[in-house]
């Protein structure tokens, strides 16, 4: 059972947004989508829902091609927060449409969900903070009983505590209801601890698929200064994704025992491991961008 894309591509006004797009979402994982502003990463969401029709490739939710039955669309949730059909409509409204898309919608546990900010059925959604609003979202895709679920960007602009309250709903929902979530976000710091895999999209394409766990076997992020100022040639062989004065912060992608052996003769005065995370793929594809 997957969410399976395969060689979507979609153009707007005759220009290439997305172009042969492979991805694929499993129950029981939570995968992160990244990428820069403007990329395509929302588009890329509605095309998968059909709102915007592709010019090539295929939608396969558990093994249906949604083209031929597109009665399994109700297992994938997906809002689009610009044009939210309840925006100046009451929770309860929210609730009755959702209860037509999604015939496993559990109204009692989204009312559960909501009281625990002191949301009611007449709680009128555009009169509710930016965090509020993020939370009843979130409610109803975990009240859909869809087994997936899209969300871009589900933590921006949130305050600490709705942050860790919608946190916690996608860890319980993955653990306990085997569910899968696709979060296209900014915030690389938290896809980081909650993503086992992140897609990076650049230039209509999906660059990469990343592991962070195993790539962090292979790969090799460290703190070097070097005397008078002079950069070896061994460091060509990695990316400089940071300098400041004489510190470099260089990403060896496949780090050797001769790289590090090349290294030490080069003699650093700093020779400093460090942890590799999201953001520093994310400068790597913007360095490789240039």
């Amino acid at each position: 059972m997957s969410l399976v894309v395969k060689a979507l591509s979609k153009k707007i006004q005759e220009r290439q947004i997305l172009s042969d797009i492979d991805i694929v979402l499993t129950p029981g994982e939570i995968v992160g989508l990244i990428g820069r502003n403007g990329v395509g990463k929302t588009t890329l969401f509605k095309t998968i829902m059909h709102q915007y029709l592709p010019e090539a490739g295929q939608v396969i939710i558990d093994e249906r091609d949604v083209d031929v039955d597109p009665s399994f669309y109700p297992r994938v949730f997906f809002l689009d927060d610009q044009h939210l059909y309840f925006a100046q409509e009451s929770l309860q409204f929210a609730v009755n449409m959702a209860q037509m898309v999604y015939p496993e919608f559990d109204a009692k546990r989204f009312w559960t969900l909501m009281a625990s900010n002191n949301l009611g059925p007449k709680q009128r959604y555009n009169q509710l903070s930016r965090g509020l609003k993020a939370y009843v979202r979130i409610g109803l895709a975990v009240a859909s009983g869809a087994p997936y679920i899209l969300l871009d960007e589900p933590f921006e602009g949130l305050d600490i505590i709705v942050r860790q309250q919608i946190l916690a709903l996608i860890l319980q929902e993955v653990t306990d209801h085997n569910r899968a979530f696709l979060l296209a976000s900014h915030d690389l710091d938290e896809l980081d601890g909650l993503s086992d895999r992140v897609y990076m999209l650049k230039d209509t394409h999906i660059a990469g698929e990343y592991d962070l766990e195993t790539l962090r076997q292979h790969a090799q992020k460290l703190q070097l200064v070097f005397q008078d100022n002079v950069v070896p040639e061994v460091v060509n062989q990695g990316h400089i994704i940071a300098q400041t004065g004489r510190v470099f912060e260089v990403v060896f992608t496949n780090y050797t025992e001769t790289i590090d052996a090349n290294l030490r003769a080069a003699q650093p005065i700093l020779m400093e491991p460090m942890s590799l995370t999201l953001v520093d793929l994310f400068k790597l594809n913007v360095e490789d961008a240039k």
